[in-house]
């Protein structure tokens, strides 16, 4: 997911990746990488939203003990609707 500015703001190239593992990572233009969130905690990031007029990150998730049948893992991630403030200043 990448993110446009808003009118008044400096557009900043910053790409938002969720990862299976549980991860948010934010990617800058010049490829400089930032985790945002790690595990454990989130389980499969399965979409992001930008709030730009915010300043906020959305992101879903479920949690991956559901996912892994066949591994057998036993997590305690979680899934759900989680609000990162003000990540988006932080660059």
């Amino acid at each position: 997911m990448t993110r446009k500015a808003s009118p008044g703001r400096r557009a900043r190239a910053v790409f938002y990746a969720g990862g299976a593992d549980g991860s948010i990572q934010v990617i800058d233009a010049t490829g400089h990488n930032r985790t945002l969130a790690q595990p454990p905690g989130l389980g499969l990031v399965l979409g992001l939203r930008v709030d730009d007029r915010r300043g906020e990150l959305w992101a879903v998730s479920y949690p991956r003990k559901n996912a892994d049948a066949v591994g057998g893992r036993n997590t305690n991630d979680i899934g759900g609707l989680f609000r990162f403030p003000a990540c988006l200043t932080e660059h």
